[in-house]
């Protein structure tokens, strides 16, 4: 993006490197190094280099915004969009069918 100069976005819906280092937790032989590499290769590439050096990054909570803000991903950078709605959004809708 920087050669292009043009914006990099990044929109984070899982966080993929945690999912495979709990893989390779229960994994073993080749499976297991591969889900291990996988990880380290991912938390490396991701929250060190891309995130950190992204115009904006799109996370799925706020909770994973604060997870996030331990690799040094500044916080002003970080949207949080959730995915879900509250049940209490529909509290004072009728949905009920005519």
């Amino acid at each position: 993006s920087r050669v292009s100069r043009r914006k990099l976005l990044i929109w984070l819906s899982y966080p993929y490197p945690e999912h495979e280092r709990e893989e390779a937790a229960s994994a073993t032989g080749f499976r297991r190094l591969l889900l291990k590499s996988r990880s380290w290769l991912g938390f490396n590439l991701l929250y060190r280099l891309v995130m950190p050096r992204a115009d904006q990054c799109f996370v799925q909570s706020d909770e994973m915004k604060r997870d996030l803000l331990k690799w040094s991903i500044p916080a002003e950078r970080m949207t949080p969009v959730p995915m879900g709605i509250r049940k209490a959004t529909f509290d004072a809708v009728d949905l009920s069918v005519a």
